[in-house]
């Protein structure tokens, strides 16, 4: 005959009142959450998806409003060139050698899908959401910067 294995809700319940009781009683409590928290994966999972198109759609979008438009002439130390003193990518590409700048992507751009994707989840999570509002207000037209 085969004995039966005690369940762990059984096998926790407390038998007397001990000093163990509030202790047994808590990992009760505990057992409870972490069962509620693993069958609330798959609807959790869902959500994700969910967020996952919309951010989709929304990174699409960005590409085609801003794809290439957040290039911008940048000095050796990193400081955007003020676009009174050089105006265009021509411009800029020419005085590369007499003043040092070079025509620059940031990091944080909608060139394309993935990057979008990485610039959208960090503006919803706030990082850097500064940075990359400063940089959509200054973008022009691309051939006019």
């Amino acid at each position: 005959m085969r004995k039966s294995i005690p369940k762990v809700t059984e096998s926790l319940t407390p038998q007397g009142s001990g000093a163990a009781a509030p202790l047994l009683n808590a990992a009760l409590r505990l057992q409870v959450v972490v069962n509620a928290l693993i069958q609330a994966i798959p609807a959790i999972f869902n959500v994700l998806l969910v967020c996952l198109v919309f951010w989709l759609i929304f990174s699409i979008m960005g590409v085609n409003l801003f794809g290439g438009r957040f290039r911008s002439c940048v000095d050796l130390e990193g400081n955007v060139v003020n676009a009174s003193i050089i105006a265009s990518e021509l411009e800029c590409r020419n005085k590369s050698t007499l003043m040092n700048v070079t025509w620059q992507n940031p990091l944080i751009n909608f060139d394309n899908v993935l990057t979008a994707y990485l610039a959208l989840f960090q503006v919803v999570s706030t990082r850097t959401l500064l940075c990359t509002m400063f940089e959509a207000c200054r973008f022009v037209l691309v051939g006019e910067k």
